[in-house]
């Protein structure tokens, strides 16, 4: 005769285990934005109070109004349950084949574990107080309502107490109130901006202490830019949106069991008006706590870590897929390279370019995964092709069409001017006369034709030699002198506006001195 023996699961155990990972306040309240979100939420609020977290929503709970069974009857209708059904069988995974949700494993309620012991929940007709430390059949108390709870509430009273079985079995300190509170309040206020940019519904996030407002975070979206709102100050950014379809079908078919095919391939980058005082992140849907190291976000259906911190970049399907949205990225910034030189200064525009070339440089020498390369790929691509490089006093030109004085190169060595740090107008008396010849000299080069880079460019010499800008040289000179008709004897009263004063035909032999003997010097260099 064959025996059989039970087989189940430390439920206490099981929620130890995963909430190691999802800890954190800005954890906890992006899994209660995710799960709004996915709700289609217009609203959220976080009230902090002594007594207790409450987070409220404008979305219901989805009611099969048999919630008491089992099984959802809808699971069989649609092939998803019910929100109530969902909440009662955690890790469910019921999302993952759910067409426009961003949850997937029904795991991230259990976050709200480390400030609490006893969560409620009101949607509806609804009220729920969940025992966790209760025997599996009486884990949920049903509380009886008389009205109808027009959105969802969620009560999190604070764990206060050390001797509670849920506090010893899950490791989880308690809290000290009010100064918890008020620090959590601080947290939340530090992280809820960012979490607002790629939601789906959710257009504002409310921050409450003791019902007080602290902070209300508004987004508002116009075509290809998102304004967002965080109290009086406005942030504006620059939305570029793309897909990798074709190679997400190619994965699909490599691994059909592995790919839900709710998750799509849509890649969204944004790029913030203050470009060069940004640290980019990865999003998936809300920020992962992984830095790109760019000054963008860059949002798409990543596969996350299970701590939901960062973003997979191993080398599975995982990786795979991960790596083929953050390609699209690459190709998403280097298309909007023409239309970047509209949208920000030539300082900050080449800082972003500087930022690219870094990571991409920390990818070749192996400090960051090789598919960082491909921002530099496709950027530099779009840098040479297009009118990017800033030349004096004003106007953009192609790389080819922009030239560099060598001198350039001496004082982003020496760093003379200090970019960035010391603006050319606090320079002491003593470099006063310097800077005027320099001045002189680039209004010279600007009057006989030529594109020189302008001045403020300077520190990203390097860069600029490496998308083909090219040296100013002697011969530079001599065409420009050609096309001026000045390689012939010409009385002064018929020569060009610029070259009639002495200290301009002055300034003019200095700097034919100056690239002879440069010119010399390489040759002799060469040899």
């Amino acid at each position: 005769m064959t025996t059989f023996l039970s087989q189940g699961i430390d439920y206490l155990g099981f929620l130890e285990a995963k909430l190691r990972d999802l800890q954190g306040e800005a954890t906890l309240a992006y899994e209660l934005i995710q799960n709004a979100d996915d709700a289609k939420a217009s609203r959220i609020v976080f009230d902090v109070r002594d007594e207790a977290l409450v987070v409220e929503n404008t979305s219901l709970f989805s009611d099969c109004a048999q919630v008491e069974a089992d099984e959802c009857h809808w699971k069989a209708l649609y092939g998803y349950r019910c929100d109530f059904h969902r909440f009662r069988k955690v890790a469910g995974g019921d999302k993952r084949d759910q067409e426009e949700t961003t949850g997937a494993f029904g795991i991230g309620f259990i976050s709200v574990y480390q400030i609490t012991d006893r969560p409620e929940l009101q949607s509806g007709r609804r009220h729920w107080i969940i025992r966790p430390d209760e025997p599996e059949q009486q884990r949920i108390e049903v509380v009886p309502v008389s009205e109808h709870f027009e959105g969802t509430r969620f009560v999190l009273p604070w764990a206060i107490d050390p001797n509670t079985r849920l506090r010893q079995r899950l490791r989880t300190p308690t809290l000290s109130i009010p100064e918890a509170a008020d620090a959590f309040t601080a947290a939340l206020a530090c992280n809820l901006p960012d979490a607002i940019l790629f939601l789906k519904h959710v257009e504002c996030i409310e921050l409450r202490r003791r019902g007080e407002l602290v902070k209300q975070i508004q987004r508002s979206s116009d075509g290809d830019q998102v304004v967002v709102q965080d109290g009086d100050s406005l942030h504006l950014w620059y939305i570029l949106r793309g897909s990798f379809d074709t190679e997400a079908q190619r994965l699909r078919g490599q691994y059909p069991h592995q790919i839900e095919q709710k998750r799509t391939a849509f890649v969204t980058v944004a790029i913030p008006e203050d470009i060069s005082k940004r640290r980019g992140r990865f999003c998936a849907c809300l920020p992962t706590e992984q830095y790109t190291e760019l000054p963008v976000y860059i949002n798409a259906d990543f596969y996350p870590s299970t701590d939901r911190k960062r973003i997979l970049l191993t080398n599975d399907y995982q990786g795979q897929w991960n790596r083929a949205a953050i390609t699209e990225a690459a190709k998403l910034i280097a298309s909007a390279v023409p239309s970047l030189t509209q949208k920000f200064d030539h300082n900050s525009l080449w800082e972003f370019f500087n930022q690219i070339k870094k990571v991409a440089d920390e990818a070749a020498a192996g400090h960051q995964d090789h598919v960082f390369r491909s921002f530099w790929q496709f950027t530099q691509s779009s840098i040479e092709n297009y009118p990017t490089v800033f030349i004096w006093p004003a106007g953009w030109k192609k790389p080819t069409e922009a030239l560099l004085p060598e001198q350039s190169a001496k004082e982003d060595a020496l760093n003379l001017w200090q970019a960035d740090k010391q603006p050319l107008a606090s320079s002491t008396e003593a470099t006063l006369p310097e800077q005027s010849a320099k001045e002189d000299a680039l209004n010279l080069w600007q009057a006989m034709g030529l594109s020189i880079v302008h001045p403020d460019l300077r520190p990203y010499f390097p860069l600029l030699r490496a998308v083909k800008v090219r040296v100013l040289s002697l011969a530079d000179l001599v065409q420009a002198l050609k096309q001026a008709g000045l390689d012939k004897t010409v009385a002064l009263e018929q020569a060009p506006v610029w070259i009639r004063s002495r200290d301009a035909r002055d300034a003019l032999g200095c700097e034919i001195q100056r690239l002879s003997s440069q010119q010399v010097k390489s040759e002799l260099l060469a040899d």
